[in-house]
């Protein structure tokens, strides 16, 4: 099979390969070293840390689903370009992301996961990759470690609630009164949190073999954000760094809808007329 990701950056429309970390940073700047961690202090008791872990897994449960429109800036070595993210992320896995041109209602490209089917729509292509794993989908067409159920909790600026299931995490206190720092027991993950909101900062996310960093985030400039029953503070800034691969992503969200009713029917693909499908095993 053809390499997908060096075709998309070729169409500019690697795009795409950020929406879902989207989830994340303010500018970090495209020669941000692998070698980047976050600095903390003192290993934090347990009775305090698993206050924290209560916290943190209640604010992100708190966001079952979220639609906004984003404003993105794409930088690499072929230069800047901006686009358009139309994003429909549900609890806990149904995900649709539009990259539009800024001025038209053109759609470049599309993923979407549904009721155990991944699709992916390259309109420049005209194709139509489709697979039953959205986790593999985001590996193999968008080369990023994350699971289909973290994208909703991760654009929200929250911990994935799976990683208190199933990794063991220590909490650090850091230099900044109002910060903790979290850490995966094996120094793949870490985020620093605010301790008053309990969204996420920054993210660090490293391969597993030379432990160097492949995804860099961070959030800035929160929005309030009137949902359903309650008010909610999400990122409005995420700004995204792949350091193996010079590339940064700036991306401004605006008028999110938080826990509103997201239709079934948004998350069902109709097949363009004349675009092959393709099935990806």
């Amino acid at each position: 099979m053809r390499n997908i990701l060096n075709l998309l950056i070729c169409k500019r429309i690697i795009l795409f390969k950020f929406i879902i970390l989207s989830l994340i940073i303010s500018f970090c700047g495209c020669s941000t070293s692998t070698n980047y961690f976050l600095p903390k202090k003192d290993l934090i008791g347990e009775l305090e840390s698993l206050v924290y872990k209560k916290n943190l897994i209640e604010s992100s449960q708190s966001i079952q689903n979220i639609k906004a429109i984003a404003r993105t800036q794409l930088v690499t070595s072929y230069g800047k370009d901006s686009f358009r993210y139309v994003i429909a992320l549900r609890h806990p896995k149904d995900i649709r992301i539009e990259i539009m041109p800024v001025n038209t209602a053109y759609t470049l490209a599309q993923f979407t996961s549904y009721n155990g089917k991944a699709y992916f729509i390259d309109s420049t292509e005209k194709k139509v990759y489709e697979g039953s794993s959205a986790e593999d989908f985001l590996k193999l067409f968008l080369k990023l470690p994350v699971q289909d159920s973290d994208l909703l909790p991760l654009f929200a600026g929250k911990i994935p609630t799976r990683f208190f299931e199933e990794e063991k995490l220590n909490f650090y206190s850091t230099s900044q009164m109002n910060s903790i720092v979290i850490e995966s027991a094996n120094s793949l993950y870490s985020w620093k949190v605010d301790k008053n909101t309990f969204n996420v900062e920054e993210l660090v996310i490293k391969e597993p073999f030379k432990k160097e960093a492949v995804v860099i985030a961070r959030y800035t400039d929160e929005l309030e954000v009137v949902g359903s029953k309650s008010k909610h503070i999400i990122p409005q800034k995420i700004n995204l760094t792949l350091p193996k691969d010079n590339i940064e992503l700036v991306m401004s969200v605006n008028s999110p809808k938080i826990n509103t009713k997201i239709e079934d029917d948004l998350y069902k693909v109709k097949m363009p007329d004349g675009f092959e499908v393709v099935e990806e095993k």
